[in-house]
């Protein structure tokens, strides 16, 4: 004997699979903030402690740590943006209309519910040109 949710357990699982999206949107950007001002901050110090002709071999691996890190944390937005996205348009299709055939939960459009997501993914590329052009290595 098998029992089909109801409507408003299918929108309660949703909601929190939407909920849990976001949180790992947010998640890849703080980690990101955090490992690349990490990044940074020991470029500076190994420059610093050890001097600027010492350093100079080692200003390729921290590109590329710098573009990895970018690069997966792009992904992972880019990727938990998509699942909130097809999870918010099936919360509207599962929430109905109203009598008056208009839908209780709009759908979600790509560009305005992604300005967040956008901003971050912007700050994430400006950040690590800025570091490819001013990597303390060099």
């Amino acid at each position: 004997m098998s029992q089909a949710l109801s409507v408003d357990t299918h929108c309660q699982m949703l909601v929190s699979q939407i909920i849990d999206r976001l949180d790992k949107i947010y998640d890849a950007f703080k980690s990101f903030v955090s490992v690349f001002s990490g990044l940074v901050g020991a470029a500076l110090a190994i420059r610093l402690q050890y001097g600027p002709q010492n350093v100079h071999p080692y200003f390729v691996l921290a590109d590329g740590l710098a573009v990895l890190l970018a690069a997966m944390t792009s992904l992972l937005i880019v990727e938990n943006s998509y699942s909130w996205y097809r999870l918010r348009k099936r919360l509207s299709e599962v929430a109905g209309a109203d009598e008056d055939f208009c839908p209780i939960i709009a759908q979600p459009t790509l560009l305005r519910s992604s300005r967040i997501e956008i901003a971050m993914l912007v700050m994430i590329v400006l950040a690590t040109i800025l570091f490819l052009i001013w990597n303390p290595l060099r």
